[in-house]
Formats: structure tokens, C-alpha cells, sequence
């Protein structure tokens, strides 16, 4: 058993807070643990990119400490980028299956093989708000070689 001193660093990311995400692309089999980007004022922001699928669009929710059971979803429906909403969190017990973000619908007019870039941010431990754009050619090309480019291919 090894008893080394973590550094400061360390001691951060083992305390800040772990987010996982699951989508249409994997039939809501499969978790992802988001990346962590770094501090925007207060505020804690992660993100994923996500490749559109043949469908036209992909769906997700997100989980706590990457928690099946500790789900995070819109309080509806979230049919693009651009609809209103409040973010909460429960129990997986269910009742919250048709509560997924939708990217691709509304003002985001998705095209099959389009990469979107997700940012959620968190203030005191909470998610407050989801967003998400069209990635840059830059950001998708970092995402890419980094493998954080999630999709049905």
C-alpha cells in the first residue's frame, strides 16, 4: 500500500464533481464521462461533442458522479438549442425517460454527419444550464485527436 501526498492539483480534480452522458447514439446503453474544462467566472464547465447520426438528430441526458441512478434532464422535452427550459435532477427510476435534450430540432436545423459541442455548467454543485452549437473546425479537430467525439460510427 502506497501512502504518497497528493499535490494540489490532484486534490482538485479528485474533489470537483463528475458528469456522464448518454445518448440516442448508443440506445442509452452506453455512459461517457464528460470532459472538464475549467472555471468560466464561478461557474465549472463541461463539455462533449457529439457527432448527428442518420436520424437527423441525437438525444441525452446526463448523470451524477457517472451514477445511473442520479439522473440530470430537462424538466421537458428539449427540442433544440433554443428552447426554454430548467434543468433538474432525480431518482432513475423512469419516470424521466422522455425528458432528454434534443439536438437538432428547432433553430438548430442538424444535418446527418454535423458535430455539435455540448457545454453544461455548474455553479455551487448543480448543473444550471446545457447548451450546446455547431463545433468549430479547430474544436473538432482537437476533439477528434483527443477520441472525445461520441456517435453511432
Amino acid at each position: 500500500l502506497r501512502a504518497e501526498v497528493l499535490l494540489p492539483a490532484q486534490l482538485e480534480e479528485a474533489s470537483r464533481p463528475r458528469l456522464g452522458v448518454a445518448g440516442s447514439w448508443s440506445d442509452f446503453g452506453l455512459q461517457h464521462e464528460l470532459t472538464y474544462e475549467g472555471l468560466d467566472g464561478a461557474r465549472s464547465q463541461y463539455s462533449f461533442f457529439v457527432a448527428i447520426g442518420t436520424e437527423g438528430g441525437e438525444a441525452f441526458q446526463l448523470f451524477r458522479e457517472l451514477s445511473w441512478d442520479r439522473l440530470i434532464h430537462p424538466d421537458g422535452y428539449v427540442d433544440g438549442a433554443d428552447f426554454p427550459h430548467r434543468v433538474l435532477e432525480s431518482l432513475n427510476d423512469g419516470t424521466a425517460s422522455d425528458l432528454v435534450w434534443a439536438i437538432g430540432g428547432g433553430s438548430d436545423e442538424a444535418r446527418v454527419g454535423e458535430h455539435f459541442r455540448v457545454v453544461v455548467s455548474m455553479l455551487d454543485g448543480k448543473v444550471k444550464t446545457v447548451t450546446w452549437a455547431r463545433a468549430s473546425r479547430v474544436e473538432l479537430d482537437r476533439a477528434q485527436s483527443m477520441g472525445r467525439v461520441l456517435g453511432r460510427g
